[in-house]
């Protein structure tokens, strides 16, 4: 999913340019030197963009991949991501009772 979040012409490839707008986009604490330290890490294509498998390789080795899966506001001091408990009694529980009031009908 990053990889399409990313990739704004769709079309298949990621060029600098993408990479740097949406790295900066999704995490505001990367800044665009940063983003443009990551591409230089990598090999692109012939065409000079980089591929999901670059990009996947280049999250696994860089120490900016984890954020920008995730921004540190929601990691703990650990680097965890932090979920909050759910609470539903079953699957759409909230979405069925969000629905049910809009219809003014009594659910559950």
């Amino acid at each position: 999913r990053l990889f399409e979040t990313l990739d704004a012409n769709n079309d298949g490839t990621l060029t600098k340019e993408e990479l740097i707008q949406g790295a900066t986009k999704i995490n505001s604490a990367i800044s665009e030197e940063e983003a443009e330290r990551m591409f230089a890490n990598v090999e692109p294509d012939a065409n000079g963009n980089i591929s999901i498998d670059t990009l996947a390789k280049l999250m696994a080795e860089s120490k900016l991949g984890p954020s920008l899966k995730a921004p540190a506001s929601h990691r703990d001091d650990r680097g965890l991501i932090q979920v909050e408990m759910y609470y539903e009694r079953y699957f759409g529980e909230a979405i069925r009772r969000l629905n049910a009031k809009r219809d003014k009908k009594d659910v559950d």
